[in-house]
């Protein structure tokens, strides 16, 4: 549970986050209070209670929420749930159940919720970087995951992100990437509606995980473009200069199939470049 140990004071509250890793890694128990979970007679514990047990906490607030992302990653070897009158269900025990005797699309979607299974790390990760057996993740991971998860305080989200890489907590997107210099990301990472900062060589950077959302006037409604790993992509460096990649180029020309569409669509008129594509 995350709010007897975040309390509201400045000091107090800056010091917990210093050491959320720590509690929730080498906590007995992760307790999830939501409120549609809550909602969930879990008395008998039926296969139908234990299957919309999951479907529930793969969409309820707890699992949209930025810090208790954070708080089910770290804390995720023993994650129980709080049911009605206070019946508490084990996660684990649940998904292994649904998954050799419930509904196996049910089981499927599991598969989109890596941070809520229990993993092993340490001795078992020998051949991997030393954060990642230690259970934390890149930040092109990180920051796809938290994308479409917004923090409850402005800041938060990069405090929540420099988390889920390491022990090192940054409050200032800036410090986060001027950190960063030497490293490299995928490019594709940064294809997103993430808002960008303002700094002279990191104007490419995101200023937050979060996507915005972007307005289609044409359909009059929004969207967010999300970020994803981009682990299939090119990388390219980051240096206190600016962001160094190869970007691959299409030059669209005239004769190709459905340029009228494209001219009318948006209002341009497309010269060939050369005599074949």
């Amino acid at each position: 549970m995350d709010i007897p140990c975040i309390p509201e004071d400045y000091k107090l509250r800056r010091e917990a986050i210093l050491k959320i890793n720590e509690i929730f890694e080498n906590s007995k128990a992760t307790l999830v209070c939501d409120r549609d979970l809550m909602s969930i007679d879990a008395i008998d514990l039926s296969l139908k209670a234990r299957e919309t047990i999951l479907v529930v906490a793969m969409v309820c607030d707890w699992n949209l929420r930025a810090w208790t992302f954070l708080e089910a990653v770290r804390g995720r070897r023993n994650i129980f749930i709080l049911c009605k009158n206070n019946t508490i269900v084990s996660l684990r025990e649940t998904a292994d159940i649904v998954y050799r005797e419930g509904h196996i699309d049910i089981a499927l979607l599991l598969l989109t919720t890596p941070h809520l299974l229990p993993v092993r790390f340490g001795k078992e990760f020998k051949m991997v970087g030393s954060s990642i057996a230690s259970g934390f993740m890149g930040l092109e991971t990180g920051g796809s995951l938290l994308s479409h998860r917004e923090a409850s305080r402005p800041g938060d989200d990069i405090v929540i992100w420099s988390l889920l890489l390491d022990d090192k907590v940054y409050k200032s997107a800036k410090k986060f990437w001027k950190s960063k210099v030497g490293q490299s990301i995928f490019t594709s990472f940064l294809l997103s509606s993430a808002p960008r900062l303002k700094m002279r060589g990191f104007r490419w950077a995101p200023s937050s995980p979060t996507a915005q959302l972007l307005a289609d006037r044409s359909k009059g409604s929004s969207y967010r473009l999300l970020a994803y790993d981009g682990y299939d992509s090119s990388a390219g460096l980051i240096t206190k200069d600016g962001f160094r990649a190869s970007w691959l180029m299409y030059d669209f020309t005239g004769s190709l199939i459905g340029s009228d569409f494209f001219s009318s669509r948006f209002k341009i008129e497309m010269e060939p470049v050369e005599p074949t594509c």
